[in-house]
Protein backbone atom coordinates (compact mmCIF):
# COMPACT_ATOMS: atom_id res chain seq x y z
CA UNK A 1 0.00 0.00 0.00
CA UNK A 2 2.72 2.48 1.00
CA UNK A 3 4.81 1.42 -2.00
CA UNK A 4 1.88 2.12 -4.35
CA UNK A 5 1.41 5.63 -2.95
CA UNK A 6 5.15 6.26 -3.21
CA UNK A 7 5.19 5.17 -6.87
CA UNK A 8 2.18 7.33 -7.78
CA UNK A 9 3.65 10.40 -6.02
CA UNK A 10 6.98 9.91 -7.80
CA UNK A 11 5.18 9.73 -11.15
CA UNK A 12 3.60 13.14 -10.54
CA UNK A 13 6.90 14.84 -9.60
CA UNK A 14 8.06 15.46 -13.18
CA UNK A 15 4.67 16.93 -14.06
CA UNK A 16 4.78 19.17 -10.98
CA UNK A 17 8.29 20.30 -11.90
CA UNK A 18 7.17 21.18 -15.44
CA UNK A 19 4.16 23.11 -14.11
CA UNK A 20 6.37 24.95 -11.64
CA UNK A 21 8.85 25.84 -14.39
CA UNK A 22 6.04 27.19 -16.58
CA UNK A 23 4.69 29.26 -13.70
CA UNK A 24 8.13 30.75 -13.12
CA UNK A 25 8.48 31.58 -16.81
CA UNK A 26 5.10 33.36 -16.79
CA UNK A 27 6.14 35.27 -13.67
CA UNK A 28 9.40 36.39 -15.27
CA UNK A 29 7.54 37.58 -18.37
CA UNK A 30 5.02 39.47 -16.21
CA UNK A 31 7.79 41.15 -14.19
CA UNK A 32 9.67 42.15 -17.33
CA UNK A 33 6.48 43.61 -18.77
CA UNK A 34 5.77 45.54 -15.56
CA UNK A 35 9.33 46.90 -15.61
CA UNK A 36 8.92 48.09 -19.18
CA UNK A 37 5.62 49.77 -18.32
CA UNK A 38 7.16 51.50 -15.31
CA UNK A 39 10.08 52.80 -17.38
CA UNK A 40 7.64 54.05 -20.02
CA UNK A 41 5.50 55.81 -17.40
CA UNK A 42 8.58 57.54 -15.99
CA UNK A 43 9.64 58.64 -19.49
CA UNK A 44 6.16 60.04 -20.16
CA UNK A 45 6.13 61.82 -16.81
CA UNK A 46 9.52 63.41 -17.55
CA UNK A 47 8.26 64.44 -20.99
CA UNK A 48 5.21 66.11 -19.48
CA UNK A 49 7.37 67.99 -17.00
CA UNK A 50 9.67 69.16 -19.79
CA UNK A 51 6.74 70.33 -21.92
CA UNK A 52 5.36 72.25 -18.93
CA UNK A 53 8.73 73.89 -18.34
CA UNK A 54 9.13 74.83 -21.98
CA UNK A 55 5.64 76.30 -22.08
CA UNK A 56 6.58 78.52 -19.16
CA UNK A 57 4.03 76.83 -16.97
CA UNK A 58 5.75 75.18 -14.09
CA UNK A 59 3.88 72.29 -12.55
CA UNK A 60 1.83 73.30 -9.55
CA UNK A 61 4.18 74.16 -6.74
CA UNK A 62 3.92 71.87 -3.76
CA UNK A 63 3.21 73.26 -0.36
CA UNK A 64 6.19 74.76 1.41
CA UNK A 65 8.49 72.38 3.23
CA UNK A 66 7.80 74.54 6.27
CA UNK A 67 4.49 72.73 6.66
CA UNK A 68 6.37 69.54 7.61
CA UNK A 69 7.22 68.69 11.17
CA UNK A 70 10.86 67.95 12.07
CA UNK A 71 10.15 64.22 12.12
CA UNK A 72 8.35 64.39 8.76
CA UNK A 73 11.38 66.16 7.29
CA UNK A 74 13.59 63.34 8.51
CA UNK A 75 11.26 60.75 7.06
CA UNK A 76 11.10 62.64 3.76
CA UNK A 77 14.89 62.81 3.44
CA UNK A 78 15.33 59.14 4.32
CA UNK A 79 12.58 58.02 1.95
CA UNK A 80 13.91 60.18 -0.87
CA UNK A 81 17.32 58.59 -0.33
CA UNK A 82 15.74 55.19 -0.94
CA UNK A 83 15.17 53.93 2.59
CA UNK A 84 12.35 51.45 3.15
CA UNK A 85 9.66 52.03 5.77
CA UNK A 86 11.47 49.62 8.10
CA UNK A 87 14.79 51.43 7.64
CA UNK A 88 13.10 54.79 8.25
CA UNK A 89 11.52 53.38 11.43
CA UNK A 90 14.90 52.20 12.75
CA UNK A 91 16.63 55.47 11.88
CA UNK A 92 13.95 57.62 13.50
CA UNK A 93 13.29 55.32 16.48
CA UNK A 94 9.59 54.81 15.75
CA UNK A 95 7.45 51.84 14.74
CA UNK A 96 7.05 50.90 11.09
CA UNK A 97 3.38 51.91 11.32
CA UNK A 98 4.36 55.38 12.58
CA UNK A 99 6.98 55.72 9.83
CA UNK A 100 4.32 54.87 7.23
CA UNK A 101 1.96 57.42 8.78
CA UNK A 102 4.66 60.12 8.63
CA UNK A 103 5.32 59.20 4.99
CA UNK A 104 1.62 59.49 4.12
CA UNK A 105 1.50 62.88 5.83
CA UNK A 106 4.58 64.10 3.93
CA UNK A 107 3.13 63.10 0.59
CA UNK A 108 -0.28 64.58 1.43
CA UNK A 109 1.13 67.89 2.68
CA UNK A 110 3.38 68.28 -0.37
CA UNK A 111 0.67 67.26 -2.84
CA UNK A 112 2.62 64.23 -4.06
CA UNK A 113 1.59 60.66 -4.79
CA UNK A 114 4.81 58.65 -4.58
CA UNK A 115 8.27 58.45 -3.06
CA UNK A 116 9.66 58.79 -6.55
CA UNK A 117 8.01 62.21 -6.88
CA UNK A 118 9.35 63.14 -3.45
CA UNK A 119 12.89 62.18 -4.46
CA UNK A 120 12.55 64.22 -7.64
CA UNK A 121 11.21 67.22 -5.74
CA UNK A 122 14.03 67.10 -3.21
CA UNK A 123 16.61 66.74 -5.97
CA UNK A 124 15.23 69.91 -7.58
CA UNK A 125 15.04 71.82 -4.29
CA UNK A 126 17.83 73.95 -2.92
CA UNK A 127 19.22 72.83 0.42
CA UNK A 128 18.30 76.17 1.93
CA UNK A 129 14.63 75.55 1.09
CA UNK A 130 14.49 72.22 2.87
CA UNK A 131 17.20 72.41 5.48
CA UNK A 132 20.56 70.73 5.68
CA UNK A 133 20.66 66.94 5.40
CA UNK A 134 22.46 66.91 8.75
CA UNK A 135 19.13 67.55 10.46
CA UNK A 136 18.03 64.02 9.60
CA UNK A 137 20.24 62.56 12.34
CA UNK A 138 20.89 64.96 15.19
CA UNK A 139 24.28 64.65 16.84
CA UNK A 140 24.52 62.62 20.00
CA UNK A 141 24.98 64.33 23.35
CA UNK A 142 28.70 63.66 23.36
CA UNK A 143 29.14 65.28 19.93
CA UNK A 144 29.93 62.08 18.07
CA UNK A 145 28.03 61.19 14.89
CA UNK A 146 24.95 59.08 15.59
CA UNK A 147 24.98 55.34 15.01
CA UNK A 148 22.21 53.53 13.20
CA UNK A 149 20.95 50.27 14.56
CA UNK A 150 21.64 47.31 12.32
CA UNK A 151 18.57 45.81 10.84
Amino acid sequence: MIAERWDSSQASLPLAAVNFERSLERLVVALQSAGRELRQARIEYESLLEVARQAGQNPPAPASFGCLTRQERRVALLAAAGSSDAQVAVATHVSVHTAKTHMKNVLRKLGLHSRWQLARLLADTAESDFGPPRSVFPASRDGRPPRLAAG
